[in-house]
């Protein structure tokens, strides 16, 4: 089983990860920014790196939980390598406005090696919260037969406690 946790920076994805981890101790998280962190070095070499063995660590018939941004290069490969599999895969799409991304980020710490400009960072946000909100994401993995798509907010923590009552409730239904 799959649990995909997409979204914007500061979205809420490592929260949710770490919250269901407590809960389903035999889920393994897959997060393309702890490859960053191990293997990042500012540079596309050492984000190639990072990102491939990122890829890597996504199996077959294994629990995990995967978190990642879903769109672009990356999001393909994610795709990719899980629409071999046979999986049951919940995917969850978490859409942030950019003002609440901009609090959420205001004294964040940036300890995730990653080439390019922190400067961009604005950009980077906009990019990828206009896309989500496109679609782009849905439109890709909506063709694959064994997934469920939920697209919502991550504000608060009543959308918060919805998100893991949906994954609980998912967990629940594929593992009976």
């Amino acid at each position: 089983m799959k649990i995909l946790l997409f979204g914007d920076i500061a979205a809420g994805k490592t929260t949710i990860s770490n919250i269901l981890k407590q809960q389903y101790s035999d889920f393994e998280i897959v997060a393309v920014d702890d490859f960053r962190r191990k293997l990042g070095d500012n540079t596309m070499k050492g984000e190639r790196n990072a990102l491939e063995k990122f890829i890597t660590h996504i199996k077959k018939d294994k629990n995990q939980i995967v978190e990642a941004s879903g769109l672009g290069k990356l999001g393909i490969d994610i795709f990719k390598k899980i629409s071999k599999f046979n999986d049951v895969v919940l995917l969850i799409i978490l859409h942030i406005p950019k003002n609440e991304i901009n609090k959420r980020i205001e004294n964040r710490i940036w300890n995730i090696p990653f080439p390019g400009k922190q400067e961009k960072i604005n950009e980077i946000i906009l990019s990828v919260n206009s896309k989500i909100k496109a679609g782009e994401i849905t439109t890709m993995w909506a063709e694959l037969e064994k997934i469920t798509i939920l697209k919502t907010e991550n504000i608060n923590k009543e959308d918060q406690g919805f998100i893991i009552k949906t994954i609980t409730n998912f967990i629940y239904k594929h593992t009976k």
